[in-house]
């Protein structure tokens, strides 16, 4: 299993472990949010119907389906804003996962991630103070093991990033930082955490 399926995995179960841990929390917090959202559409709703009385049914209607329309897009909003605290929660969850499990990720990934064997890795500066340059060691060791050979360095600058690792090699970069992942993860996996918490 690549890096990347590992962090997707890491992304669905903590959706799921978020789900089960704090389902109350959760579908409260959902709850009121839509609730919130429905009462401002239901007041909007009940504003456009007064004005209607005034007006003509032609424009009453009018009045009620934007109104109705408006309500609908609240009610996505704050959906979606419970869907983007799933992610968020998730990346801060991997952020702080125990210093020996977050390496052994990192040291996944990056695995995953080479095709020559002499690339540059790019950490951020919280790794790079964690880890430091013999973070590349670790993961030409692992390669060996599998009979790659490999020459990788980390490079003492580090990423503007929370996690994760760019790839350099020569002037092309492969920015595996997890603000990336999790950004090219959200759509593909998004369906999956709405069934999780709006089951």
């Amino acid at each position: 299993m690549s890096g990347i399926d590992k962090l997707q995995d890491r992304i669905l179960q903590d959706a799921k472990d978020q789900a089960e841990k704090s389902i109350i929390d959760a579908k409260k917090q959902a709850d009121d949010i839509i609730s919130s959202a429905e009462s401002d559409a239901l007041k909007t709703k009940e504003a456009a119907l007064e004005k209607a009385k005034l007006k003509s049914n032609d424009l009453k209607e009018r009045l009620i389906a934007m109104a109705e329309l408006e309500s609908r897009k609240k009610k996505l909003a704050a959906k979606q804003e419970v869907i983007d605290k799933a992610f968020r929660d998730a990346m801060d969850k991997m952020l702080n996962l125990p210093v020996e499990e977050y390496k052994n990720i990192l040291v996944d990934m990056i695995a995953a991630s080479i095709s020559n064997g002499d690339e540059q890795i790019i950490l951020s500066k919280r790794d790079l103070e964690r880890y430091g340059l013999s973070l590349a060691d670790t993961v030409n060791l692992k390669l060996a093991e599998k009979g790659i050979k490999a020459g990788l360095t980390v490079s003492d600058q580090c990423g503007i990033f929370k996690g994760g690792f760019v790839l350099r090699r020569g002037k092309v970069e492969l920015n595996n930082s997890f603000e990336t992942a999790f950004k090219m993860m959200h759509s593909k996996l998004e369906e999956e955490v709405v069934k999780i918490l709006f089951a």
